[in-house]
């Protein structure tokens, strides 16, 4: 039984925790007239000044394509992001995204609000604390994705 209580607080402090950080990415992102989701996207596109195509962005965020495809409409009409190239036939898959200026000045707002949240949620947990809560969920994050794709197979589904 001690294996189904571990399970059952694992899973309730994933969903509470990712509410919460789903609440206080949206509270944010609103003030910029973005989506929640839109954070990682554009944080991630910092990162690659450079440009990534979507299908690039979608594995660099954990995101499915399904999503960047939701997401990039709004982003590039606010002008935030665009292409590096000009579209081809309406097509842009294999085109680089990047931040525009705008998209650059957005960047240097959200700064202020993910270093409000890590302040507020670990200021006083030391480093060592957390290089090893890291270190363990990541490791935990690996078996949890290991496990489902051998799930999957075993159930016939694509991973």
């Amino acid at each position: 039984m001690a294996y189904l209580k571990r399970f059952v607080a694992f899973s309730m402090l994933n969903e509470e925790s990712s509410k919460s950080l789903q609440r206080i990415k949206s509270a944010y992102m609103s003030s910029l007239g973005l989506h929640s989701g839109d954070a990682i996207l554009l944080a991630v596109l910092n990162e690659h000044r450079e440009g990534l195509s979507a299908a690039a962005l979608s594995r660099a965020c954990k995101l499915d394509r399904a999503a960047i495809s939701r997401a990039l409409p709004s982003l590039l009409s606010q002008g935030v992001i665009s292409y590096s190239e000009p579209q081809v036939q309406g097509r842009n898959y294999r085109s680089l995204l990047v931040l525009t200026e705008k998209g650059v000045q957005t960047v240097k707002k959200m700064r202020a609000f993910t270093i409000d949240t890590v302040c507020r949620t670990s200021d006083d947990i030391g480093s060592e604390e957390l290089a090893t809560f890291y270190r363990v969920f990541r490791k935990l994050e690996r078996r949890l994705a290991e496990h489902a794709r051998t799930l999957e197979e075993k159930n016939g589904k694509k991973p």
